[in-house]
């Protein structure tokens, strides 16, 4: 057990060194950031660790000293540390600390701990005061290390140090021997008088407390030679000794491991030779040779990089877009530095004013990794992001680093990068990258040729974007002149349509151009003109309603443009429209309202749609391209419309009011005449069956009775089939007329059923209806009626056996009613031929199923009138599926 007490310091001055030399301030240990960084490193350290408060109770203890003594957290704080001492040595230890306390001075003691197992070990421990600013002492920093091993060994090694006297005084160089605690235990005059300390002074104390900093250095490396057990050789030591402050001095020394016999490290002994005069001679050599080739090296680094600015200069100045001035500078800049990529991004807004990153030049990277340096928005956690906006080079020299500092993910072959802004008059207007799959570091004349580099490449991205802009304007002014000139020769919607889908595809690039009409009522949209459109899609949309819930209608409804910068954002918008919009394989979407007349007067007269293969951005300018170019197609379709009635109503007014009267008169005697060669024959016919009936004639037998039933019923039934003729006719004339309002169609159903019981009755079918009271639609009543009365009649006769399910169903636009049936089915090539007029499926079933054919033409042509439609499912021996398809309204409240 030792004390090493320092008297020569006040008791109220802050020590400025731990024995041994090594430096330890207040505010390293106790400032936040740097208290974090003490118990980082304690925390890995291999020896125990812990620090006191002012009052002497401990309140830290590291991971070695847990490890060690097996104490917890909780028992090992305050005073409970002393528990882990052995009880013989207890009251030394606490004696020791103690005295050193009001002291305020370092204390070293030598003792037992008990490691985990409960087995003794010898340990030296170590006690260094902590102060304040202000010289207030703050607590103990204390350290063990566990010496049990050397204990024995070090007596018998001092023992055989007396043979090593005779070696010590005769050798003219520097020899000296440490023991395991690296305290000398023996050192030669000439080594001692190079220190400036007497031989005796060294012995028992360590290097740090006799040379300094330069003994901290050596007690570090000679401490991995007791680690290893191998000797060191050559190794090279400089710094100051008490004998000659101020003067460094250079030493070549061999450190020499002492074995015991089971091969245990004894101790080190040390051999040095001062070389400092002739290290001195060789540096100062060596550092003329490296001024020389770095003052070469920077004046031919300067001479090639003038040369490679003057040529970029040259390629810049005559670059006339933005594409060529970042592939003249990102060449050189990949030439220059030896990069393996390179890209130069452009500051952008989006519509929202916000700024955003845009590529316009790339080398070396693949699309994946160059997309994702595309940041957008101005995204601070990418580098090239920062260097714009803080306008200054950022760089990282290796990807540890560079994962560090931001979190943004590069790709995965780039180890180093540089990034730098382009500055305008001090603003930046976009930045550059070069990438290395190795390390990189770059120097400040390497930063300073990338700035005025970039600065470069930033007047010629302005000039480049201003030459573009006007390039642009000049050609959209040219094509929308040349459209309109053409527009202005043509004379029919057809020609219009043929040529303005097919040339806005051509000037504009778009894949797709589908241009629409509105008819004269208002209530469709029938297309006149499309291009780039799969044959089926454009047959399928060939007419449709306005109420229609996809883009081109609602545009025209709504009065308003629609932009889609891509088929994600359009699909989202429009769910249900998907289908048909994959079809045509766009990405971005522009649809434009077609509007003659200005302000108030203005009306629709169509719409345009157009369709491209990548994803747009729709900027201003294109913006008010597009919507000129669709004012100048409303004006040619309001034309040609104009036109074309204007030359059918001169042409064909007097012949139209002829033929108009010729017709009325032919109409009029055609019903008078069917009317009364059809209709008064039945009639009678009827009349005199039921005088037959009556018996007024005479008796009547029951065969006779059946034989007039059956009378009545094929009379009935050809009234029936005059009736529907007369109907197709005037549907075919177009003087049926609609009386469309929000109708409830459960309503509608409900009075239609008692009509169909007798068939229902006398067939012995089943009628399951399911109907939601709360659907209303856009609907004639009376027409709904006859159109429900045709299809549930058709079910009935076209099922033998089985049932007929009528069902109702509506979703946000539309109401469906649909009359499913378990009959006969309609073979695949015959479905749509089922609603042509005069048309039976299946001849041979005439007989069995009588009919004119009307029934479903009348029917579809009564859903299409009233603006929605009639359609088919059916398998041949499965049955049929009918389905009326109406626009949802609101009722109106009473």
């Amino acid at each position: 057990m030792s004390h090493a007490p320092r008297p020569d310091r006040p008791a109220d001055a802050p020590p400025d060194s731990v024995p041994g030399g090594a430096s330890f301030t207040v505010e390293a240990a106790e400032s936040g950031e740097r208290l974090r960084a003490f118990r980082a490193a304690a925390e890995g350290a291999p020896v125990m660790l812990g620090l006191t408060d002012g009052r002497g109770r401990c309140v830290y203890c590291n991971a070695a000293w847990y490890a060690f003594t097996g104490q917890s957290e909780e028992r090992a704080l305050g005073v409970g540390w002393l528990d882990a001492v052995h009880p013989d040595d207890r009251a030394d230890v606490e004696r020791a600390y103690r005295e050193a306390h009001p002291r305020r001075e370092p204390f070293r003691v030598e003792c037992r701990l008990r490691r985990r197992d409960g087995a003794p070990r010898w340990a030296i421990g170590i006690g260094v005061p902590r102060f304040g600013e202000a010289g207030d002492l703050l607590g103990f920093l204390g350290a063990f290390v566990d010496v049990h091993e050397r204990h024995e060994a070090e007596r018998r090694l001092r023992a055989s140090y007396g043979e090593l006297e005779a070696v010590y005084r005769a050798v003219p160089v520097g020899l000296c021997v440490f023991d395991r605690d690296l305290r000398w235990v023996r050192i030669n005059e000439w080594l001692a008088q190079l220190n400036g300390v007497p031989a005796q002074a060294h012995v028992g104390r360590r290097p740090s407390e006799v040379l300094g900093a330069l003994g901290v250095e050596a007690e570090a490396m000679l401490a991995r030679v007791l680690e290893t057990g191998e000797a060191v050789r050559d190794v090279v030591l400089e710094g100051e000794t008490p004998a000659d402050p101020g003067v460094r001095h250079t030493w070549i020394e061999q450190w020499l491991p002492i074995h015991a016999e089971d091969g245990t490290v004894l101790g080190i002994s040390v051999v040095a030779e001062d070389v400092t005069e002739r290290q001195r001679s060789a540096a100062e050599r060596e550092r003329l040779h490296e001024a020389e080739r770095a003052a070469r090296a920077r004046a031919e680094a300067n001479e090639r990089r003038l040369a490679q600015l003057q040529r970029v200069t040259a390629v810049l100045s005559g670059a006339a877009s933005t594409g060529e001035v970042a592939r003249a500078v990102l060449e050189v800049g990949r030439d220059t530095f030896g990069a393996d990529a390179a890209t130069m991004v452009e500051v952008v807004e989006d519509d929202a004013g916000a700024a955003g990153l845009r590529t316009v030049g790339s080398l070396g990277f693949v699309e994946e990794p160059r997309a994702r340096w595309d940041a957008r928005p101005l995204d601070p956690s990418s580098p090239i992001a920062q260097a714009i906006r803080e306008r200054r080079v950022v760089s990282y020299a290796t990807a540890a680093e560079r994962a560090a500092a931001w979190s943004a993910a590069a790709p995965p072959d780039v180890e180093a990068a540089v990034f730098v802004p382009l500055l305008l008059e001090g603003r930046a207007v976009g930045g550059w990258a070069l990438a290395f799959g190795r390390t990189r570091t770059f120097g400040d004349d390497e930063r300073e040729f990338l700035l005025t580099l970039g600065r470069q490449a930033a007047q010629a991205l302005e000039r480049a974007r201003l030459f573009e802009a006007e390039r642009a304007a000049r050609r959209r002014a040219e094509t929308l002149q040349g459209v309109t000139a053409a527009l202005v020769r043509l004379r029919t919607l057809e020609e219009i349509g043929a040529f303005a889908s097919r040339e806005l595809c051509g000037v504009l690039g778009a894949r797709m151009c589908w241009v629409t009409r509105l008819s004269d009522d208002g209530a469709w949209l029938e297309t006149v003109g499309v291009h780039g459109v799969p044959e089926e899609t454009a047959r399928r949309w060939r007419r449709f309603s306005l109420a229609e819930a996809v883009p081109i209608a609602d545009a025209v409804r709504e009065g308003a443009p629609q932009w889609w910068p891509d088929l994600a954002a359009l699909q989202a918008a429009y769910p249900h429209y998907a289908e048909s919009a994959s079809a045509i394989q766009r990405e971005g979407t522009a649809t434009l309202p077609l509007f003659v007349g200005e302000g108030a007067d203005a009306r629709p007269v169509g719409a345009i749609s157009l369709g491209f293969g990548a994803p747009q951005r729709f900027d201003a300018d294109a913006r008010g391209f597009l919507l000129a170019l669709a004012q100048q197609c409303a004006q040619a379709i309001e034309r040609a419309r104009l036109a074309d009635a204007a030359a059918r109503s001169l042409a064909s007014a007097e012949h139209e009011r002829a033929r108009a009267e010729e017709a009325s008169l032919a109409k009029s005697g055609f019903l008078a005449t069917m009317s009364h060669e059809l209709r008064t024959p039945l009639n009678a016919i009827a009349g005199h069956v039921e005088l037959m009936e009556m018996e007024l004639h005479g008796p009547v037998t029951p065969a006779q009775r059946e034989a007039l039933g059956r009378v009545q019923r094929a009379g009935r039934l050809l009234l029936s089939r005059i009736n529907d003729v007369l109907n197709f006719a005037r549907l075919e004339s177009g003087h049926v007329a609609f009386d469309v309002r929000p109708t409830p169609i459960a309503e509608v159903v409900r009075e239609v059923l008692p009509l169909v019981e007798p068939q229902l009755a006398s067939r012995g079918l089943l009628l399951d209806v399911e109907v939601d009271g709360e659907a209303t639609a856009h609907a004639d009543r009376e027409k709904l009626g006859q159109v429900l009365l045709n299809l549930l009649s058709n079910a009935l006769k076209f099922t033998p056996r089985g049932r007929v399910a009528l069902r109702l169903a509506a979703d946000a636009t539309h109401v469906r009613v649909t009359v499913q049936d378990s009959g006969i089915g309609i073979p695949a090539a015959q479905r749509e031929r089922v609603f042509e007029p005069f048309v039976q499926v299946r001849s041979g079933l005439t007989r069995e199923h009588e009919g004119t054919g009307l029934g479903l033409a009348i029917s579809r042509d009564l859903a299409r009138g009233m603006g929605g439609d009639l359609t088919v499912e059916s398998e041949e021996g499965k049955g049929s599926t009918f389905t009326v398809t109406l626009g949802r309204a609101e009722y109106p409240e009473d």
